[in-house]
């Protein structure tokens, strides 16, 4: 699908999941080059920052968390930045690049220039919005984290081992996700520089401390979960023991039950006279008297 806007003599062209016919037929018409043509058609492992001429060509990665279990969601976005134009192009719907999408179309019906008229420009608020959304999803699993944290303490350690794993893991996705993003704005703030001036050279280091405060939230809510994660497996550990501990016990305190009636009905007993109620209060006694004796030495 493709997706035009305009704003004054400005173009962003977005592509959701394009076909290869397409991605040529808007390489041609903003005369794009053919390596950044094939760049959009094949998805990348790494990100990339490339200048070609006046062309600026960005592939980043951006991770969204979800609500299942199979952690969060990478999902590639390509950049080619001209003076005039901006492509992007990926393979599923993105909210953010949605939402961004009506900003700008209500930026050029009331003529303000917010978001501005040049693609490096509109590259800076389209990332920007994107790191704001990723640092309000990284808000909303921190919230979830306080509330797992509040529950530990109840008694539910065993069904919060898998919580936390599966916290744990869309955390780890989300980091390998953004972790090259710093190398990548630092790239662009140089290429961006040596293109189009020191006029827009600042856009790099606003987005780069846009990322780092994304980082530093994600890397205090990594160490949380790893000392929740710790804590949880102590206390459950530790309950643990103590139920073996104490099954120990009672199978020790109940030994008196056993032993003693079978050493009355031995061989050497049979033919004697005794009493069974004797015998089975002794038994208790002997129970009760364990059982005393170990709350004594509190080991009970």
């Amino acid at each position: 699908m493709i997706t035009r806007r305009k704003h004054k003599e400005f173009i962003w062209i977005d592509l959701e999941a394009p076909t290869g016919e397409e991605v040529r037929a808007i390489s041609e018409e903003f005369s794009i080059h053919p390596l950044v043509t094939e760049a959009i058609l094949e998805p990348s492992i790494r990100p990339k920052v490339e200048r070609y001429e006046d062309t600026l060509y960005v592939e980043m990665q951006f991770p969204t968390i979800t609500n299942t279990k199979r952690g969060s969601k990478q999902q590639e976005i390509d950049f080619v930045i001209g003076k005039n134009f901006l492509i992007t192009s990926h393979y599923e719907a993105i909210d953010t690049i949605h939402n961004f999408g009506k900003v700008f179309e209500v930026n050029s019906i009331l003529e303000k220039g917010i978001v501005g008229d040049e693609g490096t420009s509109v590259f800076f608020h389209l990332v920007k919005a994107l790191y704001r959304d990723m640092g309000m999803e990284l808000g909303s699993l921190r919230s979830h984290v306080k509330t797992i944290e509040d529950k530990i303490f109840k008694g539910n350690q065993k069904e919060l081992v898998e919580v936390l794993s599966e916290i744990a893991h869309k955390i780890l996705d989300f980091r390998e996700a953004t972790r090259f993003h710093k190398g990548i704005l630092a790239s662009f703030e140089e290429l961006n520089k040596k293109v189009y001036g020191d006029e827009f050279s600042y856009y790099g280091s606003i987005l780069t401390s846009e990322y780092l405060k994304v980082w530093e939230t994600l890397e205090n809510l990594r160490e949380t979960v790893i000392e929740l994660k710790k804590t949880n497996d102590s206390l459950l550990a530790y309950k643990t023991n103590r139920t073996i501990d104490l099954l120990t016990v009672l199978t020790f305190i109940t030994l008196p039950l056993e032993l003693i009636p079978d050493f009355f009905t031995t061989s050497v007993f049979v033919h004697g006279h005794y009493s069974s109620t004797a015998i089975h209060l002794a038994s208790f006694i002997g129970c009760v008297l364990l059982f005393f004796l170990l709350k004594f030495k509190r080991i009970i």
